[in-house]
């Protein structure tokens, strides 16, 4: 079905729905009454049906108008072509129809007006409501009369020093209460007093049985509202006047109630009946009106908006083709390049239209394009293991990629955070202050730097270099980081560097320690020989062995460093590494307080290539150092694991020592940094080598609650 016979469809549905309520209004119309008053005496369901359909009706009307204007104002404040010219059109016909429909309302108006209010004694209501003063101003009386009763009660119980009331008051007590409540019970002429705590419960009264007010009215329950809004008031219930006085500051409540005589009941309840029948008789008076001007409201709106809507139709051969135009130009702006202008037209807005469409299709030919190359872009950079970070020009992040995202420990996201927020100073100061200075700097330059950080309790080396994003139309469109971990490179120029120093140092040093140790030797034997004081012999041979003894300390110190400088080269072969790991724990199990947990998972793989002495070698140093942190007594976790996508094999020691500081991690695998006692600082650094070896590295962090953890993380080579 095309376009124009939907609006054809819908115009006539809407013609129909609104003749067939029109008809209904005007049915109901005849049966209310004729041009000599009230035929049936309407009831207030007719009224109300009566007042919604009319209601419903001009809300349609004026609905239906509000809308032709609306939207005719705002397309002439968009600029829409031909918009005004509807606008114009619209209004100027409103005009001539508006003034002679307002006229004929006034007039019926004012005419509904004098024939309702005919149906109405004015001598009556002024009756009525007089019976409603005289029934108010007793019940304001009665209300202020059991307000004196209640204040006199408390004062004299105050009098009495009665006061405060509990719930553990003995007989004495609660005798003497009662005797004031019947006091003044007797004085006001009062049914009964009871006296209540705050929270509802009963503590006395002067009634010694339950009266029907007891048992119809929730007492507690009101109790608990009066003190909660800390307001005293009365009201009646059938032939009883109540009246609830709660007082905070003594913590109690008074609930009086007197008896009203039968014929006084009666009377105040006809008064409110009355007056209640003749209120709902005045609403229906008042609805009648209002029924009968909406009915003229809903005609003379028929009028106006038959003659706008016309105004309309007529205009709209113009604006309906520029309006579609304009909303395509708007969904484009937007980026949606699949819209298409649909609307018919003919001589020159028609071509407009066909180079519109045909300009719209090479936008989005071109968009498809550039998203592709976008993605090709995207993939690379999430591909390459240099760490990537754009900041644009409002200091939103707007690309991180994974490898950034590992070397910085980031596990939320940050994309379109602020770059304070996203790298917090805290927590990557010096990438934090490079971002900032790059961002503040206008001058377009590059900026390099080597910096340490701590991530996640491990320092790693990282180099960063920052450069602005220009673009020759808009400047400066924002920055991009590029970071690059050069932690193991460091590692290795380090562990590089003390080869060379403990090559130097065996070759330098352990050439003339033999001479020296033999020289001491021969000196003891010589002093053995002769013949001089026992004293100073015993002196001169104690010195030889000092010599001697120093001599063999620094002979194997240079053994430890010619040992790290020449460690065998790797041979890689067949090892179960379940095997291994096993082995290595089973040396150490005899020790008393150590407790040992091995995990191993399932996918753990049964043989690896590695060189087995030495990595038991790795794995016994780590332990014994372990166990020295712990000073011989706690628990040490081996765990293992497997990434199968990685295809790299984990290995991790823990202890639940005394930990080790972060200004200390990054120096603990260079060669001669030791805080043992007795230790040569070699170890660790010769773990490090021989993981290095295995193309692997190691790392040190904190394990909870207490204790470090030793990471080793190496490829899988899969044995034939």
């Amino acid at each position: 079905m095309r376009k124009d016979e939907k609006q054809l469809r819908g115009t006539l549905l809407a013609t129909v729905g609104v003749a067939f309520l029109l008809a209904l209004t005007l049915t109901l119309q005849f049966l209310m009454g004729t041009s000599k008053g009230l035929k049936l005496m309407p009831s207030g369901l007719t009224v109300f049906v009566l007042i919604t359909v009319n209601l419903l009706l001009v809300s349609i009307f004026v609905l239906l108008i509000g809308r032709i204007l609306v939207k005719l104002w705002i397309d002439s404040k968009k600029g829409l072509p031909g918009t005004r010219f509807s606008l114009k059109l619209v209004v100027n016909v409103l005009i001539a129809t508006i003034v002679p429909a307002l006229f004929l309302f006034f007039v019926a108006v004012g005419f509904i007006n004098k024939s309702v209010e005919t149906w109405f004694s004015e001598r009556r209501e002024e009756l009525v409501n007089s019976a409603k003063d005289i029934a108010t101003q007793f019940t304001v009386y009665l209300e202020k009369h059991s307000k004196l009763l209640c204040q006199g009660a408390v004062n004299d119980m105050k009098r009495e020093k009665l006061l405060p009331l509990n719930k553990e008051d003995d007989k004495k007590k609660k005798w003497r209460v009662q005797w004031i409540l019947k006091k003044y019970r007797n004085l006001f002429g009062a049914k009964f007093i009871d006296l209540y705590f705050p929270d509802g419960q009963f503590y006395f009264g002067t009634s010694a049985k339950r009266r029907s007010v007891h048992k119809e009215l929730n007492i507690p329950k009101m109790i608990k509202e009066a003190f909660y809004e800390n307001v005293a008031y009365g009201f009646t219930h059938k032939r009883y006047y109540c009246y609830i006085y709660p007082n905070k500051g003594n913590k109690l409540a008074l609930f009086v109630a007197y008896k009203l005589s039968k014929s006084l009941s009666l009377a105040l309840t006809n008064i409110q009946k009355i007056y209640q029948e003749f209120s709902s008789l005045k609403l229906i008076k008042e609805s009648i009106k209002i029924t009968y001007i909406i009915i003229f409201l809903m005609i003379s709106a028929l009028i106006i908006f038959a003659s706008a809507w016309y105004a309309l139709q007529i205009a709209k051969t113009v604006t309906v083709p520029l309006e579609a135009l304009m909303n395509a130009t708007e969904e484009v702006s937007r980026g949606n390049l699949n819209v298409k202008v649909e609307a018919k037209a003919t001589d020159e807005l028609g071509q407009l239209i066909e180079h519109f469409n045909r300009m719209v299709a090479d936008l989005n030919v071109k968009q498809k394009e550039l998203e592709q190359g976008k993605v090709f872009i995207e993939t690379v950079i999430e591909s390459i293991t240099t760490g990537v970070i754009s900041i644009n020009r409002h200091m939103n992040v707007t690309i991180v990629n994974s490898a950034a995202k590992r070397i910085l420990g980031i596990k939320e996201n940050v994309i379109n955070k602020k770059y304070w927020i996203a790298f917090p100073e805290e927590r990557f100061s010096s990438l934090y202050k490079i971002i900032r200075n790059m961002i503040r700097k206008a001058e377009a330059e590059q900026h390099h730097a080597e910096v340490t950080m701590h991530i996640e309790g491990t320092p790693k080396h990282l180099l960063v270099k920052a450069s602005p994003i220009i673009n020759p139309t808009y400047g400066r469109m924002g920055v991009v980081i590029v970071i690059e971990d050069i932690t193991e490179l460091v590692k290795a120029q380090r562990a590089q560097a003390w080869e060379e120093v403990a090559r130097r140092m065996a070759h330098e040093i352990k050439n003339p320690l033999t001479p020296v140790k033999l020289s001491a030797q021969r000196i003891k034997r010589k002093i053995a020989k002769l013949k001089v004081d026992p004293k100073e012999t015993e002196a001169l041979m104690q010195s030889a062995d000092v010599i001697i003894r120093s001599v063999e300390t620094i002979s194997r110190m240079v053994s430890e460093f010619s040992r790290f400088a020449k460690l065998p080269e790797t041979q890689l072969e067949p090892c179960n590494v379940r095997e291994l790991i096993e082995e290595v724990v089973d040396m150490y199990r005899g020790l008393k307080d150590i407790d040992f947990e091995v995990v191993l998972p399932e996918n753990l793989p049964e043989k690896a290539l590695l060189d087995r002495d030495q990595m038991k070698a790795v794995f016994m140093n780590l332990i014994e150092n372990a166990i020295d942190a712990m000073g011989g007594k706690g628990k040490i976790t081996i765990r293992a694991s497997y990434k199968e996508k990685e295809k790299r094999l984990v290995f991790e020691v823990a202890d639940t020592g005394c930990g080790i500081p972060d200004e200390d991690k990054e120096k603990l695998f260079v060669p001669y940094f030791s805080k043992k006692k007795g230790g040569t600082g070699l170890g660790l650094a010769i773990v490090d080598k021989i993981v290095a070896d295995h193309d692997g590295y190691i790392r040190v962090g904190d394990n909870h609650p207490k204790g470090a953890i030793f990471t080793i993380e190496i490829p899988y080579r899969e044995a034939a």
